[in-house]
């Protein structure tokens, strides 16, 4: 599937999380991203 028409649907995190569930691995929300929510407020 072309990544564009994929990520059109779905955003990475949505995607990312649903990932994170499947295979059953435990997460806080708030910190899954803030490595990237930092970053983007530098660009």
């Amino acid at each position: 599937m072309n990544p564009e028409k994929h990520h059109s649907k779905f955003a990475f995190s949505e995607e990312y999380q649903e990932f994170l569930k499947k295979i059953e691995i435990e997460y806080e929300e708030k910190y899954l991203f803030e490595f990237y929510n930092i970053s983007c407020i530098y660009l």
